[in-house]
């Protein structure tokens, strides 16, 4: 029985330290590259997370046809904001991005359902628009017929979500007082002297 457990408690302990595959990073010309590994776990729920992460709008569809290898894609409408970067989502639904990554729990093995994620790489018109695109950039390009359902997902690959946790920290970062960022310096001194102020009160 204790075996058992213990075999038992192992197996998620597997997948979540099973390392699928690596890439590095290296921020300064002087800097030794670092390392950042993906395990069985991440490379199944960050996907997921990623294809939740819509940009709210209206249901939008293809106005006409395109290839497989075709890199403009021609939609009735786009959501306010849409920008390069952002991805466009072909799957089944016309509300929420359908893909999902899954796994059977064996090492190596990932599962992507069908639909494809391509890259905004250009936005033209004014309704209908064209958007340029740089296809699969998740998920495999196919051929679309006209009224195929469209969204939009923030990030149009798993490069830009990358780029944008860590523009996020550094917003953050330079967002706190204690780090002496020049923009934040008017700011950071109001709210000292607020403080400073209330202090006195209390």
């Amino acid at each position: 029985m204790k075996l058992f457990l213990s075999v038992l408690f192992a197996l998620p302990l597997a997948a979540q330290s099973n390392v699928l595959y690596s890439w590095t990073i290296k921020a300064a010309p002087n800097d030794a590259a670092v390392t950042i590994s993906a395990t069985q776990d991440q490379s199944v729920a960050v996907p997921n997370w990623l294809f939740m992460q819509i940009l709210i709008a209206a249901p939008t569809t293809l106005t006409a046809g395109v290839s497989a290898a075709a890199t403009s894609f021609p939609v009735s409408a786009i959501p306010v904001g849409l920008a390069l970067g952002n991805g466009v989502c072909i799957s089944p639904s016309a509300t929420l991005c359908a893909m999902t990554m899954s796994t059977n729990g064996t090492v190596g093995n990932l599962s992507l359902s069908t639909g494809e994620i391509a890259r905004v790489t250009a936005i033209s018109g004014s309704g209908p628009y064209t958007l340029t695109v740089t296809r699969g950039a998740i998920g495999t390009a196919a051929a679309y017929g006209s009224g195929q359902a469209v969204t939009f997902v923030k990030f149009g690959s798993y490069s830009d979500l990358a780029a944008a946790l860590l523009t996020g920290v550094q917003a953050l970062i330079v967002q706190n007082c204690a780090y002496g960022a020049f923009s934040t310096a008017t700011q950071c001194a109001a709210i000292a002297a607020a403080q400073a102020a209330l202090n006195v009160v209390h």
